[in-house]
């Protein structure tokens, strides 16, 4: 092969894969904190978004409210006594 086709084949390959990494998605119901050298920049709406690769992370955060439900769970007391628990609690 010719060096001009190698390096084609180089740059190609390197610009395919900054490509990738330099686009994210945020879904609705999440924000996306932007943080650029290691300090908070921003906050990115829900959407298809660019950032520089290597430089710039995109953390996703979902602002959805979640609801988990435990019933009658059974524990037991310093004193050996049963308490049965009836709990309902909000994560998220």
């Amino acid at each position: 092969m010719r060096p001009i086709h190698i390096l084609s084949g180089i740059v190609f390959l390197a610009l395919a894969f900054l490509s990738v990494t330099s686009f994210y998605t945020v879904d609705e119901g999440e924000r996306a904190v932007i943080i650029t050298q290691g300090k908070i920049v921003g906050v990115s709406e829900p959407g298809f978004h660019w950032k520089w690769p290597f430089i710039t992370e995109a953390h996703t955060v979902s602002l959805r409210d979640g609801l988990a439900q435990y019933e009658n769970i059974e524990a037991y007391t310093r004193d050996a006594q049963t308490a049965t628990i009836h709990k309902v609690s909000r994560e998220g």
